[in-house]
């Protein structure tokens, strides 16, 4: 894929502060937005009254709003109360760092007029309270469907096994991993698909995600140069020198985007099927389940076909004005398309015979806390109507807030219809990453092991890292979705997962050692809490 598409919600990025005194400059560092509706900021003033944050509703619904003012010392002690949201603040200026530390506030605007004598932009004040009303509706969503704290013991995940046979011998399925997709450069001179997955082997992984579609070649593409006989999924997977390479490494978990090459990515599902895409979805779907059930056959690798994030085909972004794309005939359009793939594996695999290898198929979902608040989006008007084995979470709009993380994933397993002969967990981690645009390596690192704590507690059996080398290029800057950086630099990350991967082996082996069996999936994910929980306290 030679660029991902940024979603403003998912990504934000952080106002950039004018210092010049002029009625922009105060526009920008008092981080003033266009005015809410009246009855979404009376909405948030509401969930402000509630939490005791404010008394008088009427004086707020009324003077912080644009071209109104407030009174300098009534915002004071509204600012200090919204920063005890955060944590103790005796006194304002303590709850003014405490704000700017959350992104609430940006500059001295609040030092300088929430007192006594002086007045507030009543548009500033108002985007205080949307902002402090929002983290709050959040953390009360997330209490809602809160799972319990902890590791939490689960039947074992089926579809996510190790497998018997291979070259190789299992030492269970490792849960973290990373992918390679559009990277923006290398470093040897073998085809980009190569390069990445050896560099993704030699750092211990068990599990690698790429794709199979028409944007196969290219400057941003797995190989360099188009192939005149490719025209199938399994003419690229079969007969494809890089690709098939790939797909023989010893990887026991392969993770695929699997576009049909016949229907230049998607058929028009929005608006209906014609015959002929149902056709050749269908066909290209079993046919490379069947190849991959005959040539991998004993080999005890599991494959898992998949797309790109759902919604972003659905709804576009997260803007409020795209909720009407979700239409009804749309949601039923993707909902045939999705399950017409899976009717294409489930086929493949009752008519081929096969044994120590596996093929599953998923959806990719990626916009789960808007539909958590009530609006459209795949998880809330696709997912309850298929018949998918997985789902695929692309989490950034909650990767950063593990408490959040975990409420998501709850609310997509509610959605999700049970699946006869799959056990355990059947909803992972696709995505997540944190771009080094807007982090430390550090910070990178800790947001990342932070995330896979969360989601390993929760039961999570696949967690992907985005990705190894980064793929986002903006104005000719890195945006730094990576693990290994475009000096060859190997950043924190990176060094998490390869000394996780080492340890992890250790453990593995020292349990069958003992025990004369592998750890179960309950045992390894206590294991591998412990083990982050301990990297934490020696790195941070």
């Amino acid at each position: 894929m030679p660029s991902r598409v940024n979603d403003s919600a998912t990504r934000q990025r952080s106002p950039t502060v004018n210092p010049i005194p002029t009625m922009l400059g105060l526009l920008l560092v008092a981080c003033a937005t266009v005015a809410k509706p009246t009855d979404q900021h009376a909405s948030h003033v509401a969930v402000l009254a509630k939490a005791g944050i404010v008394e008088d509703s009427g004086y707020w619904n009324t003077h912080a709003v644009p071209g109104q003012t407030c009174a300098g010392e009534r915002v004071g002690g509204l600012l200090l109360r919204c920063g005890r949201v955060f944590g103790p603040a005796g006194d304002l200026p303590a709850a003014l760092v405490l704000l700017r530390k959350r992104k609430v506030t940006w500059n001295d605007y609040w030092v300088e007029n929430a007192k006594a004598g002086r007045t507030c932009r009543g548009e500033y004040v108002g985007t205080v309270i949307r902002l402090i009303g929002t983290r709050l509706a959040d953390q009360e969503l997330a209490r809602r469907h809160a799972p319990p704290e902890g590791v939490i013991p689960l039947p074992e995940p089926s579809a996510f096994a190790s497998l018997p046979g291979g070259r190789f011998p299992s030492w269970g399925n490792a849960v973290i991993g990373t992918q390679t997709f559009g990277v923006s450069y290398q470093f040897t001179e073998q085809p980009k698909l190569v390069e990445t997955a050896l560099a993704i082997q030699q750092m211990g992984a068990s599990v690698i995600k790429f794709q199979l579609s028409h944007r196969y070649f290219g400057e941003r593409g797995n190989i360099p140069e188009r192939n005149g006989a490719i025209r199938t999924l399994v003419d690229l997977a079969r007969d494809e020198p890089a690709h098939r390479q790939v797909l023989d490494m010893p990887f026991r978990h392969i993770v695929l985007w699997a576009h049909c090459l016949g229907n230049k990515q998607l058929p028009s599902w929005r608006k209906g099927f014609t015959a002929e895409e149902r056709k050749t979805e269908y066909s290209e779907i079993k046919e490379l389940t069947v190849h991959l059930l005959k040539t991998y056959s004993g080999s005890g690798k599991t494959f898992y076909l998949g797309h790109w994030e759902g919604d972003g085909w659905l709804r576009r972004s997260v803007h409020r004005e795209n909720d009407v794309r979700v239409t009804a005939e749309a949601a039923k359009g993707f909902t045939e398309w999705l399950n017409l793939r899976q009717q294409a594996v489930d086929d493949a695999k009752r008519e081929t015979k096969h044994s120590g290898v596996e093929v599953w198929n998923y959806l990719e979902l990626n916009h789960v806390w808007l539909a958590m608040q009530g609006r459209p989006a795949l998880v809330n008007a696709v997912l309850p109507n298929t018949t998918v084995d997985l789902v695929s979470y692309s989490s950034y709009d909650t990767a950063s807030d593990p408490a959040r993380l975990k409420a998501a994933l709850n609310y997509i397993e509610s959605k999700l219809p049970p699946k006869p002969g799959i056990t355990g967990r059947r909803v992972f981690i696709g995505e997540y990453g944190f771009p080094a645009a807007r982090h430390t390596p550090k910070e990178q690192d800790r947001l990342s092991r932070q995330l896979i704590q969360a989601a390993l507690e929760w039961g999570c059996p696949l967690v992907l890292y985005w990705e190894l080398y980064n793929n986002e290029v903006e104005d000719g800057r890195q945006r730094g979705f990576w693990m290994i950086d475009d000096q060859g630099v190997k950043q924190p990350v990176y060094q998490t997962h390869r000394a996780f991967y080492d340890e992890a082996r250790a453990y593995a082996a020292t349990f069958q050692k003992k025990h004369g069996r592998l750890p179960d999936s309950n045992a390894f994910r206590r294991w591998a809490v412990a083990w982050l929980k301990q990297r934490g306290e020696a790195l941070d």
